[in-house]
């Protein structure tokens, strides 16, 4: 509760200790950690450049070092099961544009009929900083959105509404909440949009696909960011080996 111009490093350390551990005893992720540190140097460097302070306390905060493990991704039978999973024509095809598009869950949620192009089997999106950008889906998205979309009797301009009235855009706790529930149906776990968002990237890189292609499908303004949702797979650095040694 310190006027702004007298909170020193030494304050801002003391809140990143406390909350760096959950209710119930755990400690959030280094990358939790640094979004929280993010937050804050921004604050201070406004109260700089406003004037509102002479020196920013916030610039000997240091990163934290994030492991690079790999995202897991989803193989073919398991996208297959989780489709074959889904209880109703909407949730297929809220899958099916995540498998193919890797949209935010966000983005998914937002989006309007008017929005997509079946024909062309595009969609524009609005994407973080209020950034439009256009993505694709396959066939098999376009077919099961055409047979969700005549299932539909409301007059609600979102591409995917609630099940019961009043319809209005289903939320994303909706679809994080049915993958929940398809997870314990199919026995694979961790099923969550930004995994879909992971596998598509993935499978763009292994395929070939240029890796500035894929930054501008994802809607990322920096290539770092890209990367760390593209990984590898043994199944390629195996062939890489019969190949070259």
């Amino acid at each position: 509760r310190l006027p702004v111009d007298q909170i020193t490093t030494k304050h801002i350390r003391a809140y990143l200790l406390q909350i760096s551990t959950k209710p119930n005893g755990t400690h959030l992720a280094a990358a939790t950690m640094n979004q929280r540190k993010s937050i804050i140097r921004s604050f201070f460097a406004w109260l700089t450049e406003e004037e509102y302070i002479s020196k920013d306390p916030s610039l000997k905060l240091h990163q934290e070092k994030v492991s690079c493990k790999p995202e897991p991704i989803f193989n073919d039978i398991q996208t297959e099961q989780i489709r074959a999973a889904c209880k109703c024509d909407r949730d297929r095809a809220i899958i099916s544009f995540l498998v193919s598009s890797g949209v935010r869950v966000t983005e998914c949620v937002e989006l309007k009929k008017s929005d997509v192009d079946l024909e062309q089997r595009e969609a524009v999106v609005l994407g973080k900083g209020g950034k439009f950008r256009t993505v694709y889906f396959d066939a098999r998205t376009e077919f099961e959105i055409r047979r969700y979309l005549e299932t539909r009797t409301d007059d609600d301009p979102h591409l995917f509404v609630t099940r019961r009235k009043p319809f209005k855009e289903v939320d994303p706790s909706t679809i994080r909440a049915t993958m929940i529930k398809i997870s314990k149906a199919t026995g694979i776990e961790k099923i969550h949009p930004h995994r879909f968002r992971h596998t598509m990237a993935t499978n763009l890189v292994e395929h070939g696909c240029n890796i500035t292609d894929v930054q501008q499908m994802l809607g990322h303004t920096k290539l770092d960011t890209t990367l760390r949702y593209t990984h590898t797979s043994k199944r390629k650095v195996k062939a890489a080996h019969e190949k070259y040694a």
